[in-house]
């Protein structure tokens, strides 16, 4: 994929995506023009580029002025132009969990736990470094729109959370650490160990442990949630409590 040194949102909203990604769908594969994906989807072609540069930023399209769908980018515009929901979701989990500016959202959202239907939009805003304006809001919306259909993001009494365990079946183990995956991985890497231990006393040498953590921290956190993150880490790798 080409490097990318700035993230664009959504032009558009959710269902225009769609229809634009179902259009490049029924050109095929390869470079297709914008007058193609015009044709095939019935739209002016303004529309059509005005999203372009999102579908770039988050990995469904590459190429220069004639484009064409990334391996996962094709498989989600199949999914979307034959509605099949399961697929839908996957796919847009797999993209959204690659892309560094919309893993900032949902690190920002982990971390702060619940966030109300009213502060969600200038949140997402603060976390990929955009202020809310009558261009960025649509874009904004739409993104918010696909963590939902991802199944990602879920709102309940208007309050939006991340779903529980979302992280854990997606992300590989280098991924940030959200749904402590890793502090897992090492209790029971502590655990196996010192049962071999007792087991054969000290006739076994000691295996080495070494652990590499990766830290997102939103610059929305206050103090206390992130001495709550190094708290844990202290507790669960360390073996440290705090003396009260």
């Amino acid at each position: 994929m080409a490097k990318k040194d700035k993230f664009n949102l959504p032009g558009s909203s959710y269902e225009i995506i769609v229809k634009i990604l179902s259009a490049y769908a029924l050109c095929g594969k390869g470079k297709v023009s914008l007058n193609d994906v015009a044709s095939k989807s019935g739209m002016g072609k303004t529309a059509i580029s005005r999203n372009n540069a999102f579908f770039v930023s988050i990995g469904i399209l590459e190429g220069g002025k004639n484009k064409q769908l990334t391996e996962t980018g094709g498989k989600l515009a199949l999914a979307l132009s034959n509605n099949i929901d399961e697929d839908i979701s996957k796919y847009w989990r797999e993209i959204l969990f690659q892309c560094k500016e919309t893993n900032s959202v949902i690190d920002m959202v982990v971390i702060q736990k619940k966030i109300s239907k009213d502060n969600i939009i200038p949140k997402v805003a603060s976390s990929i470094g955009m202020v809310v304006s009558s261009t960025t809001k649509t874009g904004i919306n739409a993104l918010i729109d696909l963590f939902e259909k991802a199944e990602i993001l879920e709102i309940e009494d208007g309050q939006y959370h991340v779903i529980d365990g979302i992280r854990n079946t997606e992300i590989s183990d280098k991924s940030p650490i959200n749904g402590n995956k890793h502090f897992e991985n090492s209790q029971s890497q502590i655990a196996m160990e010192t049962s071999i231990n007792e087991k054969h006393g000290n006739s076994l040498k000691q295996p080495s442990i070494h652990i590499d953590l990766e830290i997102h921290i939103s610059p929305e956190s206050t103090l206390e949630q992130i001495d709550k993150v190094f708290e844990s880490i202290a507790k669960h790798l360390y073996g440290r409590h705090d003396k009260k």
